[in-house]
């Protein structure tokens, strides 16, 4: 089943405080590069509430878990 990503929150930390983005589509927002520029390596984002629609029935549905990526 094709599915597509219409949304999605990212975290991250700057200066040892969680910050908070969140993008209504597929893409990182600007704000949500300029922080990932800023992340050192070792760094980790942390991508959660990811809002899929499977494109054959039409149906959104927020995946269970969140993806995790270490910079390196």
């Amino acid at each position: 089943m094709p599915y597509k990503v219409v949304g999605f929150k990212l975290f991250t930390t700057k200066n040892g405080q969680p910050i908070e983005y969140t993008s209504k589509s597929n893409r990182l927002t600007g704000e949500m590069k300029a922080a990932v520029k800023k992340i050192p390596k070792g760094g980790s984002l942390t991508f959660t509430g990811i809002d899929v629609i499977n494109e054959t029935n039409g149906k959104k549905t927020r995946l269970e878990s969140g993806i995790v990526l270490k910079l390196i």
